[in-house]
């Protein structure tokens, strides 16, 4: 459960310091973009690093939400809190969509297709016995 706990924190904490770390112009133009990604080679790089941490975690985090709701859809018992902490991942992503919409948008698509292939539901039992 602090696994929990932790993962959510950072993959919070990394994905607002992706949002902060390159500001997006609203109307977005691609020219202005890219000027500000070869003016500013740093920050794109701390964009890239904070980006794959908080994919990765968000990533797993969405793979346990589909798992232990396949568990709980066929009446297997699972952890309450763990499964609590699991679904705050989506609390993550509101608040984080609230901050900067586009830039969450760019995480949440990659982390929920990972996330949703990463998981394997063979290994999981489908029938109560």
């Amino acid at each position: 459960m602090n696994k929990k706990i932790f993962q959510l924190i950072i993959a919070f904490g990394s994905g607002y310091l992706m949002i902060s770390s390159i500001q997006i112009s609203v109307p977005f133009e691609f020219k202005e973009f890219i000027v500000q990604l070869v003016l500013s080679p740093s920050s794109f790089f701390l964009f890239m690093i904070y980006f794959l941490i908080s994919f990765f975690l968000h990533a797993i985090l969405i793979k346990d939400v589909i798992e232990k709701t396949n568990l709980l859809k066929y009446g297997r018992k699972v952890n309450t809190i763990s499964l609590l902490l699991c679904y705050s991942v989506f609390i993550s992503i509101v608040i984080l969509c609230l901050i900067s919409f586009w830039q969450t948008m760019i995480l949440v698509i990659f982390s929920v297709i990972y996330g949703a292939l990463s998981t394997d539901l063979k290994k999981q039992p489908m029938s109560v016995e």
